[in-house]
């Protein structure tokens, strides 16, 4: 017989013992007792009173046995008596702390029925009178049949809890009572105010003040998760929606965690702006003028206590006194400068340029944050033979020094150009102006840049002396019109460029998606692309300014009569103020759109001091988001943001006939004491009533109107915070102040 033959009962009989044996230890495995957590009852006594028959206490010990699984047994069938278990702590609970029983094997948890249960507690040998029926103590029921666990807070202190099980009395009421076990544990924390309000951007400070001996954990989650702070006082982050946060009760002595978390919540309430209009003044003659852009200089490096507001537009009015414009006669338009003190008191008037000219544009020049009273205004005008070219203009108050520049492209005959922007760059001391052109440019070196088709977007980089030979120019565009309105700097030394365009093709790289699509392109310290954008609606969207915000990303504000694609939160009417916020990239991460039912354009934007904006223009809109009525045909329109894009409030100043805003600033401030939530805003007006308080002298006048702006909570929501939260001394969050 083979070797291997004689051998194979034994290596059977050896794999059946090692089959046998790994199921004896998985099984003792699964049968292993089940711990009770926290202080458990340890020992027991038990009885049955007045019971002459039915009555039982079985397996009395397993009720006390540290094994969740396995129960004790109390019987009353009847006629009469009680069946009792005394379960008895290792050491003495608290008052208030949260006393536990498990029961099992019930066929119904409605404890209403349950009114032949009752439960007391003992203190040494000294019963606390507080034995009550299940369906009447004031206890927490949790659990579905067969269970229920019973969680009571004690009245008194105690270290024994009992348990009776009497005759049976109603319906439903159970004759075998399962008591699995009894624990205790330091109770829920219980918390100063479970409801605080907050402004939106604010924080709470959230209190637990009981019970003693704990240590408070708080969560944002009912069960689980990771504790986000230990301790009995908690400040909240800055929030800007309404969270529920879980404080959760661990007792230092015992170790053990109150598996119930008290809920609080932080009601986060909405920021609003409160609108205040100070001051204002009209400026011009008998005919037309207009501001389309503004510029503050808070303190030239050459006249300190000449602070100044910078008005620059448009006029056909002509000087007053000595050339004025005999009567009867028209001045055709010309651009304007005029420089007002903080008070609007006119310091000088400068009126020049070609034919039909206009200032649309201006910035001031900055070096090492000084801000010189030097300024750069860009427009537009005819030349000798009547073709529209690009003008850009350097006036320093303090020198007198007035020098301009052009840009009219090669094919002057058939083209014309405008510029639009003019932005300073303090990193190299320059300046950039650009616009649009229907031209061929010379390029750097005399090489031909070509148009791409009809408009095209241009941009010249200037020194300081800009009658020098310009340090780059560029042109981007497809086969249609492409517009520049806004440009911006950008924290890595180059530069941001918006506006619209009707382009699919060429240095459109992004498409189309109807008709006028906002465009951006990003810049590097050289002028060359690196990278653009379009977003927009099968309709008109265009974009109006452009920024940097502190995370790298841009905001771009404009007006849209799109309702689909990018255009994602409607649109209430004709035209609404349109505002996309995108990544550093370019990636759009929301938009949203404000107007009413009406024409509501966006001309201007500026940041605000605590990361939200206001957003300018004019709006013949009296319902949607205008909420303050309409003046009279176009009227300013103001609109402050949070950093998210929630409107805060809106403001709109006229008068009965045509208002429009075109520039925003900071006010210039009286002092250091003066508060820095007030700004200024600009334009043209028609009327003469309403917010228009100084008259008007012609057929448009300039306007500059100053208000205060401040953001918080309302004023009566402040007031029932104030009241609600007064008890717990919950401080409410003082109004923010730009």
């Amino acid at each position: 017989m083979p070797t291997q033959m004689l051998f194979a009962p034994f290596r059977l009989l050896r794999k059946q013992r090692v089959c046998l044996l790994l199921f004896f230890l998985c099984l003792t495995s699964m049968m292993q007792a089940q711990p009770v957590p926290c202080i458990r009852a340890t020992t027991q006594t038990n009885t049955t009173i007045n019971c002459a028959s039915g009555c039982a206490v079985r397996n009395p010990d397993q009720a006390v046995d540290n094994d969740v699984t396995t129960y004790a047994e109390l019987e009353n069938t009847g006629p009469g008596g009680q069946s009792r278990i005394f379960l008895q702590f290792p050491s003495t609970g608290r008052a208030g702390d949260s006393i536990r029983i498990v029961f099992s094997g019930l066929t119904s948890t409605d404890v209403s029925k349950f009114r032949n249960v009752t439960i007391g507690t003992y203190d040494g040998n000294v019963d606390n009178n507080d034995l009550d029926p299940l369906n009447a103590i004031d206890a927490v029921f949790t659990g579905t049949a067969p269970s229920l666990t019973v969680t009571f807070p004690a009245e008194k202190p105690f270290n024994k809890v009992y348990i009776v099980l009497s005759i049976i009395t109603n319906a439903g009421a159970p004759s075998i009572l399962r008591v699995n076990y009894a624990q205790y544990m330091r109770p829920a924390p219980t918390v100063a105010n479970t409801s605080v309000s907050v402004c939106k951007g604010g924080s709470a400070t959230l209190q637990a003040t009981a019970p003693a001996n704990a240590v408070f954990k708080w969560y944002t989650q009912p069960v689980g998760g990771t504790a986000i702070f230990t301790g009995a006082n908690f400040t909240t982050p800055a929030l800007d929606n309404t969270t529920v946060y879980y404080a959760e009760t661990t007792g230092i002595t015992s170790g053990c965690t109150q598996p119930s978390r008290t809920k609080v919540t932080v009601n986060v309430l909405p920021v609003v702006s409160t609108f205040k209009k100070l001051s204002g003044k009209t400026f011009g003659g008998k005919f037309s003028d207009r501001v389309y852009d503004m510029v503050t200089i808070p303190n030239s490096i050459h006249v300190p206590e000449k602070r100044q507001y910078v008005l620059i537009g448009t006029s056909n009015s002509g000087p007053e006194g000595p050339g004025a414009v005999p009567e009867g006669s028209y001045w055709k338009p010309e651009m304007l400068l005029t420089r007002l003190d903080s008070g609007y008191h006119q310091l000088s008037e400068k009126r020049n340029g070609p034919a039909n000219g206009q200032a649309v544009a201006a910035t001031s020049l900055v070096v090492d944050n000084y801000i010189y009273d030097d300024v750069l205004a860009a427009g537009y005008g005819e030349d000798f033979r009547t073709i529209q070219e690009a003008i850009y203009t350097l006036y320093s108050a303090y020198t007198g020094r007035e020098e301009s520049g052009e840009f009219t492209g090669r094919r002057t005959d058939d083209g014309s150009a405008r510029a639009t922007v003019a932005i300073s760059t303090q990193k190299d001391t320059s300046f950039l102006v650009g616009g649009f052109s229907f031209n061929d440019n010379y390029a750097p070196l005399g090489q031909v840049q070509y148009n791409n088709g009809k408009a095209d977007i241009w941009v010249r980089k200037l020194g300081i002396n800009i009658l020098a030979t310009s340090k780059w120019e560029r042109m981007w565009g497809g086969t249609e019109n492409d517009i520049l309105t806004s440009a911006a700097t950008t924290a890595d030394g180059g530069y941001i460029l918006a506006g619209y365009t009707n382009s699919a093709d060429g240095d459109v790289t992004d498409g189309n998606n109807g008709a006028e699509d906002v465009w951006i392109i990003k810049l590097n310290a050289d002028g060359r692309k690196q990278w653009d954008k379009t977003y927009g609606g099968s309709l008109s969207d265009k974009a109006a300014k452009i920024i940097q915000t502190a995370d790298g990303g841009y905001l771009i504000a404009g007006t849209t009569a799109s309702s689909d694609k990018d255009v994602t939160s409607g649109n209430k009417g004709l035209e609404d103020f349109w505002v996309i916020k995108t990544d550093s990239l370019g990636k759009k991460q929301w938009d949203k759109t404000y107007g009413g039912s009406d024409f509501d354009v966006l001309t201007a934007l500026l940041p605000l001091s605590d990361g939200g904006y206001i957003l300018g223009g004019y709006t013949r809109s009296s319902n949607g988001d205008i909420t303050s009525g309409n003046k009279g045909e176009d009227d300013f329109l103001l609109i402050t943001i949070t950093a998210d894009g929630q409107k805060m409030g809106d403001l709109t100043l006229g008068g009965s006939k045509t208002d429009r805003l075109f520039a925003l600033q900071p006010a210039l401030l009286a002092d250091e004491h003066d508060l820095a939530n007030k700004y200024v805003a600009a334009g043209y007006t028609y009327s003469k009533d309403g917010d228009i308080t100084t008259g008007n002298k012609g057929l448009e006048d300039a306007w500059i109107i100053k208000i205060q702006i401040t953001n918080g909570c309302p004023l009566a929501t402040r007031q029932a915070l104030q009241k609600a939260n007064k008890k717990t001394g919950q401080p409410i969050k003082k109004q923010r102040k730009h």
